[in-house]
């Protein structure tokens, strides 16, 4: 894990949480978290000193893990999630990865991937709360590299009715080609 692109990411966002479990300490902003692994056990006023932290961002250590997430390596409820084929940006600006997952598709700020991605290959899986609530979380063989929440109200009508204009042109354009003997 790059711990830097995580703090320059989490400093954007102005929250950082540091969640004391009994082995590590997680790292999170609230939507995603991540286990701090080799790292030495920090308090507010180490963690700030640490990366250099500067007003606007606020730093809260908090004892236990949320309840409703599995931070377990291996769950018996997870089952293996895949990029769609077609990665297409969504309006405003957010860098959003699509996943084929069982609830459809789900989509993952991709800015949560990066701090992790650099280290090699990394499965992705989905997993249910006990309210059926769906979440992702990212593996490095069988350990636990991050939990991440999907995001919320992505897909709108305008961007349904843009993709339909994009697939009916395309299908013209494939037919136009494949009538012209292309």
């Amino acid at each position: 894990m790059n711990i830097n692109k995580l703090i320059k990411l989490f400093k954007k966002k102005g929250k950082i949480i540091l969640f004391n479990d009994k082995d590590v300490q997680w790292i999170s902003d609230g939507a995603a978290v991540y286990p701090l692994w080799r790292f030495p056990r920090f308090d507010e006023q180490s963690f700030t000193s640490a990366y250099g932290l500067t007003e606007g961002v606020t730093v809260e250590v908090r004892e236990g893990l949320p309840e409703k997430y599995d931070f377990s390596d291996i769950s018996r409820v997870e089952n293996q999630v895949f990029y769609e084929k077609i990665q297409l940006p969504i309006s405003g600006g957010n860098k959003v990865v699509s996943l084929f997952t069982q609830a459809g598709v789900t989509f993952v700020d991709r800015t949560y991937l990066d701090p992790i991605e650099d280290d090699g290959y990394m499965g992705l899986y989905e997993r249910l709360t006990s309210s059926g609530e769906l979440y992702i979380v990212v593996k490095r063989g069988m350990m636990l590299e991050a939990v991440i929440m999907p995001m919320k109200n992505v897909i709108h009508k305008d961007y349904l009715d843009d993709l339909q204009e994009l697939v009916s042109r395309l299908i013209d354009t494939y037919n136009e080609e494949v009538s012209a003997g292309g």
